[in-house]
């Protein structure tokens, strides 16, 4: 809220007295771990109220990422009133070929509704780790020793 007059000047206030009965949505972490190939678990909570049928959308913001390991999406979560329990979105992560950097995208809350708020953290960092490569496996068989200039099969 503003507000201003002549003498004092223009002032900024917020009302930190009010906490709505329909509680406030938040993730649980502010940042989240995935490796690439398995599917990212992101959990929102509703907290401090659970009155009324409350809903917040939430969306996908691409960071150091691309469409390779990823598809950007969005959606919405809804409460019923009364219902407290938390949400979790589901986000699958592709595995990529070659070696690449730890690459990260963002996860955010917004446009809340039905009376409720949005809590801190309401933007999250998933960091992706690539997933562990291994080369391909050759088995010759038994170890053998060999002498110099000898021919070996194997």
């Amino acid at each position: 809220m503003l507000v201003s007059d002549i003498v004092g000047g223009l002032y900024v206030l917020r009302d930190n007295t009010l906490d709505p009965a329909e509680g406030n949505a938040r993730f649980t972490q502010g940042t989240y771990a995935v490796v690439e190939g398995e599917t990212a678990r992101i959990s929102v909570v509703r907290s401090d109220g659970d009155r009324g049928a409350v809903s917040v959308k939430w969306e996908l913001l691409a960071g150091a990422t691309d469409n390779d390991d990823l598809s950007m999406d969005s959606g919405v979560l809804s409460w019923a009133d009364g219902d407290d329990q938390s949400q979790e979105i589901l986000i699958p992560i592709n595995t990529n070929d070659g070696d690449e950097h730890q690459e990260s995208f963002f996860i955010r809350l917004y446009d809340p509704r039905g009376s409720l708020a949005l809590a801190a953290p309401n933007i999250a960092v998933i960091s992706i780790a690539a997933s562990k490569k291994t080369g391909p496996f050759v088995d010759a068989g038994n170890d053998i020793t060999a002498a110099s200039g000898n021919v070996v099969t194997l």
